[in-house]
């Protein structure tokens, strides 16, 4: 109950600030509203952390893990446009994100809002500058979850980072998570994003092919039907330092890469062995609704062998439960799943694909092997 108490206040804090507004806009969906940059990205220095520099909003900051580089366009509300960097490692959510308003009346206000006492009740409170720019930082630690939040004052914009961590983890969060918030660099005001005109997905399925799921991860098969696959944005991840090394490549499509039944899947990414080039697993990902969460599993336990997670607590840890798990006639895994309530940003469904053998591979941490 803690824990819970702790993220509904750390969600007020958030609304405060205009930060879900960007989650919420009226006209499109998630998914035509957010643009992935980057995913995964970033290479650690000698001391684990990397230089992380948002794509369209002006700013940078160091982080502990590879992040994901994105922006969010409402089209609604006081937000224009948030930029936003997120990672996480052990447990431990890092997050920046640079939200532009829709003038410098409501930045000042959303920017008070975080010092309001309604905000994190029990939450300590400091007011200093930041590179010369006002600031407000915040730290709360209870039972169950601890964390900071900050936000930078802008003419028209403000910065919200974001520290995340279980009780377990309180001193390495309070201890690395000084350093991120003190790392921020701000440049000059963001360029706004052209997000183009509401488009809707589903009419758009049926013109897609089949996301390539039977080829069951064979070999050169796979990758040429990964590769075939129409794109936007794809990004080539560099390899790991983990043995045996894996290297990503991730790819992304407003109107859809391909489909799974008539739901659309906007995100892609291929997993394989770095020196073989031999395909490990497959993930295909789309905004989460319940309908379409629903739809997709349907689809799946209809043309596969539905089995219990349970008996697969490799492929399937707990922290990945609730899931739901089907074997393809080859014996590969194919496992629809959806984002923990705690992972910033918005929902999203994904439908992943290796072979059982692979499952250490797949779920291992690559920033505990650098």
């Amino acid at each position: 109950m803690q824990r819970a108490t702790s993220r509904r206040h750390l969600a007020l804090a958030l609304a405060a600030l205009g930060l879900l507004a960007t989650a919420s806009a009226a006209g499109a969906s998630p998914a035509e509203r957010l643009k992935m940059h980057r995913s995964s990205a970033g290479t650690p220095g000698p001391d684990g952390w990397l230089e992380a520099t948002s794509t369209a909003g002006n700013f940078s900051v160091r982080l502990p893990c590879r992040f994901n580089d994105f922006t969010l366009t409402p089209g609604a509300g006081d937000v224009v446009q948030g930029d936003a960097l997120v990672c996480g490692s052990q447990g431990i959510t890092f997050a920046a994100t640079r939200l532009r308003y829709r003038d410098a009346a409501l930045a000042s206000k959303f920017f008070e809002g975080l010092a309001q006492p309604g905000m994190l009740p029990g939450a300590t409170l400091e007011r200093s500058p930041h590179r010369d720019r006002p600031a407000i930082t915040r730290q709360f630690d209870n039972d169950g979850e601890c964390g900071l939040m900050r936000i930078v004052r802008g003419s028209v914009d403000n910065v919200v980072m974001t520290v995340e961590a279980p009780a377990g983890q309180c001193s390495s969060a309070s201890t690395v998570g000084m350093q991120f918030l003190d790392s921020l660099v701000i440049d000059a005001a963001p360029a706004i994003a052209d997000a183009g005109p509401a488009v809707a997905t589903s009419p758009n399925a049926m013109t897609l092919s089949e996301c390539p799921l039977d080829a069951e991860l064979a070999g050169p098969q796979a990758i040429a039907a990964f590769k075939a696959l129409p794109r936007d944005v794809e990004e080539q991840m560099p390899g790991d330092a983990c043995t045996p090394a894996t290297r990503a490549s991730v790819m992304m499509r407003r109107d859809g890469l391909c489909r799974i039944g008539d739901q659309t899947m906007t995100f892609a990414s291929l997993m394989t062995l770095k020196d073989a080039d031999t395909p490990v697993s497959m993930m295909f990902m789309t905004a989460y609704r319940p309908d379409s969460h629903a739809a997709l599993q349907a689809t799946l336990e209809q043309r596969y062998r539905s089995q219990p997670a349970s008996n697969y607590p490799r492929a399937v840890p707990a922290r990945r439960q609730p899931a739901t798990l089907v074997v393809q006639p080859h014996g590969t895994l194919v496992i629809l799943g959806k984002s923990p309530p705690e992972t910033p940003g918005d929902g999203m469904t994904s439908v992943q694909q290796f072979a059982p053998a692979n499952a250490g591979l797949v779920n291992r941490d690559i920033n505990t092997c650098r």
